[in-house]
């Protein structure tokens, strides 16, 4: 018996050690790879071309007023702000005309229902789309502020592109914050922002600040060509790579500030809603993957514990716990996430939750759950 005790101690000290290490070299990955991605920064644009802010707005009261401010503040002289209300019921449209105080360069657009085989989120950006004028189109989030120079920036990094997104900070606290610090470690996992504009299924997009030329979104069918997607935002990135755009990224460093969700289902259903297009779809995979992510995000933690029974040793379950740690707080440091000591301390709770909304992800896929966001349910026949 004290040998079996023996060998299972050895056993699950190994695997303490190996998770850590994962960790660690997570970590030291994300640095090295966003080192190379470029920073969003001041520029000027000469000349410059006419640009249609799009911000579909669907209940964001309390947070559509600062975005149209902030966009009304640029130092950018040819910008339209076109606000597309879609069927909000808190009083949306009426705070965004009040913050653009008469502003001739801001319009609200009512948009209808959205028709069969159209979510909300793609309809309302195709019905902005319709309404502008510019050479550039700039699509905002409702819940997103940013610096007076950053549409001067991103128009700048678009010379060289056909389409420019740029990753912003996120704002959140407690558990929720704990979910946006696993998350945003998880999607690097999976697709690394440096690879951003590659052909394949690694392309990325943040519908928070996204701008793409008028003649590149019209050259792949616009957000009609997305009009079922969930996540619009990354479906398009990536059908303007596979059709030889060039799609470029940019660390927004703080100069794109956005919030997040405010409570922990309000983050779960976050989380299922970003991965309903990447999930596996074999019931096996997908087990297998958000198995995996528990235990890399639950173990460090646990062994802890464990190492109070003699099972792990309590060094190998200090280093794998500080590893992970420092991987959470990686976001942090890259300026991704905005948030309290509470959030990195259940960055591990964090974890669990991504690895069950990356299973109701699957079941979304699978045409078996839906996803609610901003009020409304999304399921698999919308």
């Amino acid at each position: 018996m004290r040998g079996w005790c023996a060998d299972l101690g050895a056993e699950t000290t190994l695997l303490t050690v190996a998770l850590g290490a994962i960790h660690a070299w997570l970590a030291a990955r994300a640095l090295w790879g966003m080192s190379r991605v470029p920073r969003l920064r001041p520029a000027r644009v000469d000349p410059r071309p006419r640009v249609s802010a799009i911000v579909p707005a669907r209940n964001e009261r309390g947070r559509v007023g600062r975005c149209v401010k902030s966009l009304l503040s640029q130092d950018y002289g040819e910008l339209e702000v076109i606000v597309v209300d879609d069927s909000s019921t808190d009083g949306t449209p009426e705070e965004a005309l009040e913050a653009a105080a008469g502003d001739p360069r801001f319009r609200l657009v009512r948009a209808p229902e959205p028709p069969d085989g159209w979510l909300g989120k793609p309809w309302a950006c195709w019905i902005g789309f319709s309404e502008s004028s510019g050479d550039v189109l700039l699509f905002v989030d409702a819940d997103v502020e940013v610096a007076e120079w950053a549409v001067s920036g991103i128009v700048s990094a678009l010379q060289g592109a056909d389409a420019v997104t740029a990753s912003p900070t996120y704002s959140c606290q407690g558990l929720a914050g704990a979910v946006e610090l696993a998350v945003a470690t998880t999607i690097r996992i999976f697709f690394p922002q440096w690879m951003v504009g590659s052909p394949d299924e690694r392309s990325w997009g943040f519908g928070g600040f996204f701008v793409v030329w008028h003649r590149a979104y019209l050259g792949v069918g616009g957000h009609e060509a997305v009009r079922r997607s969930p996540v619009e935002d990354r479906d398009l990135a990536r059908l303007l790579a596979s059709r030889g755009f060039r799609v470029a990224m940019l660390r927004g460093m703080g100069a794109i500030r956005s919030t997040w969700a405010t409570s922990a289902r309000e983050a779960l259903d976050a989380v299922a809603r970003i991965a309903s297009r990447d999930a596996p779809l074999s019931p096996g995979n997908a087990a297998a993957v958000a198995a995996g992510l528990a235990l890399l995000y639950a173990w460090p933690p646990l062994a802890l514990l464990a190492a109070l029974t003699g099972l792990v040793h309590v060094k190998a379950a200090l280093l794998a716990l500080a590893a992970e740690l420092i991987h959470g707080l990686t976001p942090i440091v890259l300026r991704e996430a905005r948030t309290d000591p509470l959030s990195v301390a259940l960055f591990p709770a964090g974890g669990l939750v991504v690895a069950l909304g990356l299973w109701r992800a699957h079941l979304f896929r699978r045409g078996r759950a839906c996803v609610r966001w901003r009020g409304r349910e999304i399921c698999p026949s919308s």
